[in-house]
């Protein structure tokens, strides 16, 4: 079963509303401290992950792997 999230972005430049579909088991696993994110629900992006944990959009994180500096 899914359940869809809604998380609005901190930065005030961008205040929007995402809705992230998770799944439902995961989510109160994570929730109540069972776990990692990444184990909860694999099956989300590192994006969607982010936004769940920091309500911080793609837009304003910056995963670039090429990124040595």
């Amino acid at each position: 079963m899914t359940y869809s999230v809604k998380v609005r972005c901190i930065f005030p430049d961008c205040g929007r509303d995402h809705v992230v579909k998770v799944p439902l088991e995961g989510l109160m696993r994570w929730r109540s401290g069972g776990g990692l994110i990444q184990h909860e629900m694999p099956e989300l992006s590192i994006d969607q992950r982010e936004l769940l944990i920091s309500n911080m959009c793609p837009s304003h994180t910056d995963w670039s792997e090429d990124d040595d500096e």
